[in-house]
């Protein structure tokens, strides 16, 4: 599994390398699923492994946690954003990528400074994941 991601990691960081500024390149993250997650489908039919299900919300918290801070760089987690349902690899992937995202938000700061951060998590992040509103009529 996570030759997988990482093969997808590394594709995506020479997009980011020619496409976008340095600081892009910093949204580039592994996501290693943990042993007790990483056996298959008891079932040969058409089922999500707890695998799939931790890698699936590590991502989806990640990229939500990301447009939160994109939103207000100030932004405080609460228990409820980093509480999920389902199952245990469900929940440990959910609570796994919102610490994750802090992490690598608090590191984006010490690195490019409070400003760039929230300007580039705005513009490259929340930008992107929010459509734009429909004007008022």
């Amino acid at each position: 599994m996570r030759v997988k991601y990482q093969a997808a990691g590394l594709a995506m960081g020479m997009l980011f390398a020619v496409a976008v500024p340095a600081a892009a390149q910093s949204l580039i993250h592994q996501l290693k699923v943990p042993d007790k997650y990483g056996w298959g489908c008891e079932v040969p039919v058409a089922c999500t492994s707890p695998a799939e299900k931790y890698a699936n919300m590590f991502e989806r918290a990640w990229w939500s946690c990301l447009a939160k801070k994109g939103r207000n760089i100030d932004y405080r987690f609460s228990t409820a954003d980093r509480a999920a349902s389902g199952t245990a690899a469900s929940v440990d992937g959910w609570a796994d990528g919102c610490k994750a995202a802090e992490e690598h938000v608090r590191l984006m700061i010490a690195k490019f400074g409070r400003g760039e951060a929230a300007h580039f998590l705005k513009v490259y992040v929340t930008d992107v994941l929010e459509p734009p509103k429909a004007p008022a009529k």
